[in-house]
């Protein structure tokens, strides 16, 4: 059997045995937690572009069936639902109708429990 002597100066370290596990394990959930924020902020953005997207087409869907004298907040509600909101708000004004939709969030597969908001106007120019 051969035997290895240990300089001095390393006897010391031995107490720091596993510590490089330990730090690497803390990296990883470190890494993990900045992942998960960005996957949440991401998905936050895509939930607001999905909301301004349907409110947008909505508003212009209502604007056009209040030209068509119909109901323009049915028509915004169908539009706004078929591209995955729901309408929280429809005012009409004059010629001009304001549509707030809202889009849950979601995260990791699932709704993160909050929505994303937003709204749009749209009547006749001028």
């Amino acid at each position: 059997m051969i035997s290895v002597r240990v300089p001095r100066r390393w006897r010391c370290l031995r107490g720091e045995r596993g510590s490089a596990t330990v730090t690497g394990l803390a990296t990883i959930a470190a890494m993990l937690i900045v992942l998960s924020g960005l996957l949440l902020v991401a998905g936050t953005m895509a939930a607001r572009s999905q909301a301004q997207t349907a409110a947008d087409l909505g508003a212009l869907a209502a604007a056009q069936a209040l030209q068509r004298s119909g109901a323009p907040c049915t028509v915004a509600g169908g539009v706004v639902r078929a591209n995955g909101g729901e309408v929280s708000e429809c005012a009409v004004a004059g010629e001009e109708v304001v549509v707030t939709a809202r889009v849950p969030v979601r995260w990791l597969g699932r709704t993160a429990g909050f929505h994303s908001v937003a709204s749009a106007r749209a009547g006749p120019g001028g």
